[in-house]
């Protein structure tokens, strides 16, 4: 399989190694492009994969290129700005998989919508609102998955350690 990866990560090497994928990893950031190809080096996969700077909305890839599209980890776009924008870029039975904040449970807490709503740019969609609005761009969706209490109180703690460092 062709794969594009969305935000040079560590994810490429198991896709290159594991899936036996063909691997184009890309990300705006040049310290994560020079980090990945450091780790690629030390594997010994520089051969395997090609890793490239280019800035999300520059993708010169041609129509159905890729049989799947990952961007785990990265916020790189709302869900339907990415459905709408990296459809093309998919073989008709492609798959895409994304990372993107959605409002979960009854009472979330305030302190955490609002962070959310200040870095992506508007409120947080509730996961079926996230859904549909990829669903609308010809996605067969598959799956959706949510972190548990547990794991979001420990994510805000490093976050917090993270924010107070700055």
């Amino acid at each position: 399989p062709k794969v594009l990866e969305l935000g040079a990560s560590p994810a490429a090497a198991v896709l290159a190694t594991v899936l036996k994928a063909q691997v184009t990893a890309i990300d705006s950031d040049a310290r994560a492009i020079d980090h990945l190809k450091e780790r690629l080096k030390v594997a010994g996969l520089t051969d395997k994969i090609t890793v490239k700077q280019i800035g999300w909305n520059a993708l010169p890839f041609p129509e159905q290129a890729f049989d799947g599209i990952l961007a785990l980890g990265k916020l790189i776009a709302p869900p339907e700005h990415a459905a709408m924008g990296l459809r093309r870029l998919l073989a008709p039975k492609g798959r895409l998989a994304i990372t993107w904040p959605v409002r979960v449970g009854r009472n979330p807490e305030a302190k955490a919508l609002d962070f959310w709503h200040a870095r992506v740019g508007q409120p947080l969609q509730l996961p079926r609102e996230a859904l549909m609005s990829v669903e609308r761009h010809g996605f067969e969706l598959e799956t959706i998955e949510t972190v548990g209490e547990t794991e979001l109180d420990e994510y805000y703690r490093e976050l917090e350690g993270v924010l107070d460092r700055q």
